[in-house]
């Protein structure tokens, strides 16, 4: 991207539209964490219960560990990163623009 570009395309934002993206980012970001983390430490998926349920008149266990949900879980925390890095650039630019 060219220097005079980026500046024209900067200067379009205002600093309301910052502090939104810094917001949605930031809970975007907090979802994937504590998803990622979830799956990484159960290896179970989200939407499974870890505990037996009853299903009629008798116990069924919950579904075994899998690592594949540990991988999606380690797929889900670096996301939840790259997202919560989104919103750092975020509010250095709102603050920058409230500051100007």
């Amino acid at each position: 991207m060219h220097p005079h570009l980026a500046a024209a395309v900067a200067q379009t934002y205002t600093a309301t539209h910052h502090l939104k993206l810094t917001a949605f980012t930031t809970v975007g970001a907090a979802l994937l964490l504590w998803s990622g983390r979830t799956q990484r430490r159960t290896g179970r998926h989200l939407l499974h219960p870890t505990t037996t349920m009853r299903a009629g008149d008798r116990l069924v266990a919950p579904p075994a560990p899998r690592r594949l949900h540990q991988v999606t879980g380690w797929f889900y925390t670096i996301l939840g990163w790259f997202f919560g890095m989104g919103a750092l650039v975020n509010l250095i630019l709102w603050v920058h623009k409230v500051s100007t």
